[in-house]
């Protein structure tokens, strides 16, 4: 059997994003994260303004997601609510 390669062009729209991670099983959405800090990671050692894990990129973002409508906002509070008492503070 022969394989054909062909190359094409998807638009992946902040909906499509959004289905594909809610239909992720949990393992999954955890490999996403570890993903994501691998990508934000390399990025900031070009970039230090982005903080280790993209810090900066985050208080942009809630601005915007507060910006965008209350349900938006709700979403975000939800997903980093348990996030104060798992990261490690600094004294």
């Amino acid at each position: 059997m022969k394989t054909i390669t062909c190359e094409t062009e998807v638009k992946v729209t902040p909906k499509i994003l959004a289905t594909a991670f809610w239909n992720m099983c949990s393992i999954d959405q955890a490999n996403f994260f570890h993903e994501l800090a691998l990508i934000v990671l390399e990025a900031a050692k070009n970039n230090p303004g982005l903080y280790s894990y993209g810090e900066m990129q985050w208080c942009y973002m809630a601005n915007d997601i507060k910006l965008r409508s209350e349900k938006a906002w709700n979403m975000f509070l939800a997903v980093s609510s348990f996030s104060f008492d798992l990261w490690e503070q600094k004294p």
